[in-house]
C-alpha cells in the first residue's frame, strides 16, 4: 500500500532526538499510515528551551499543514504550555482556522484517551518527581484522581530506560495500589507501549499512554476506525 494512501499524519517532537514514538508509530498504525515529524530544541527542559521548542514546534506544524499532513498533532504538554495561547485548545484551534487541517495536541490526545476509558483512579508512571504540575492539575481537572504516582528520572537518553525496566516500575506501582483503574504513562519517549498489553491483561485495569494516546487520537481525527489489537482497550475498542 503506498506511503500515507489512508492518512498522513504531522508530529512535532519537542526533544532533539526521537526514536521511541516514531518506532511504537509505525509498529501500531495500519498500512497506508504514514508520520511526519520535526524535531526540536529540548534537551535540559529550560523554560529557553520550552520557548524555543515551541516557536519550532508551531512552525514545523503549519508547514506539516501546507504539505499534505491529513491531521498534525503539537507533540510535548509543557511545550504546549510555553507556546503563548491561553489554552491548549486555543491553539489547536487556531491553527486550524488558519490551515484548514485537524490539529490536536498531546495533552488533548491524552485526556481525550482517558475520558475513553472511563479513567477515575489513576496510578501516574512518568518522568520528573513531582505530580504538582501543570499537566497534573489538567488530569485532575477531567474528574479524575491520583491515587499514586512514581518518577522515574528526567532524561529520555541520558537516563536509558528499556521496556524491561518500565515493565517493572509499572508492577511495582500497580501492585502497591490495586485500587486503580488506570495506569497513565504521559512520556511518548519511553519503551511502553509493548507492556501495555500485558499490564492490562495481568491486572485488569485500563493502560493509557501517552504515544498509545497520540496515535490513537490521530488516527480518529483522520477518520481511521480500525480496532487494532496488541495495545490495549483504547486502540482496540474505542
Amino acid at each position: 500500500m503506498p506511503y500515507g494512501s489512508r492518512a498522513r499524519i504531522g508530529y512535532t517532537c519537542p526533544i532533539y532526538l526521537a526514536e521511541i514514538f516514531p518506532y511504537d508509530f509505525y509498529k501500531i498504525v495500519p498500512d497506508g499510515v504514514s508520520l511526519i515529524t520535526a524535531t526540536a530544541s529540548v534537551w535540559q527542559g529550560t523554560p529557553e528551551e520550552m520557548k524555543r521548542s515551541a516557536e519550532q514546534s508551531l512552525a514545523a506544524a503549519r508547514e506539516m499543514a501546507k504539505n499534505g499532513a491529513n491531521v498534525v498533532v503539537i507533540g510535548g504538554v509543557p511545550v504546549g504550555f510555553a507556546a503563548g495561547f491561553s489554552s491548549q485548545e486555543d491553539m489547536v484551534n487556531q491553527l486550524q482556522k488558519e490551515t484548514g487541517v485537524p490539529f490536536t495536541a498531546s495533552l488533548l490526545c491524552q485526556n481525550a484517551a482517558l475520558k475513553a476509558v472511563g479513567a477515575n483512579k489513576l496510578a501516574v508512571l512518568r518522568s520528573g518527581e513531582g505530580r504538582n504540575d501543570r499537566h497534573m492539575q489538567e488530569v485532575e481537572a477531567l474528574g479524575c484522581t491520583i491515587v499514586a504516582h512514581r518518577g522515574m528520572g528526567h532524561g529520555m537518553y541520558r537516563e536509558p530506560l528499556t521496556a524491561e525496566k518500565s515493565l517493572e516500575e509499572a508492577h511495582q506501582l500497580l501492585r502497591a495500589n490495586p485500587g486503580v483503574d488506570t495506569l497513565h504513562c504521559p512520556s511518548p519517549h519511553w519503551p511502553m507501549a509493548a507492556n501495555i498489553q500485558a499490564l492490562e491483561d495481568e491486572f485488569h485495569i485500563n493502560v493509557v499512554t501517552s504515544g498509545q494516546a497520540i496515535t490513537w487520537h490521530a488516527l480518529r481525527l483522520a477518520g481511521i476506525k480500525d480496532s487494532i489489537a496488541g495495545y490495549g482497550r483504547l486502540l482496540r475498542d474505542l
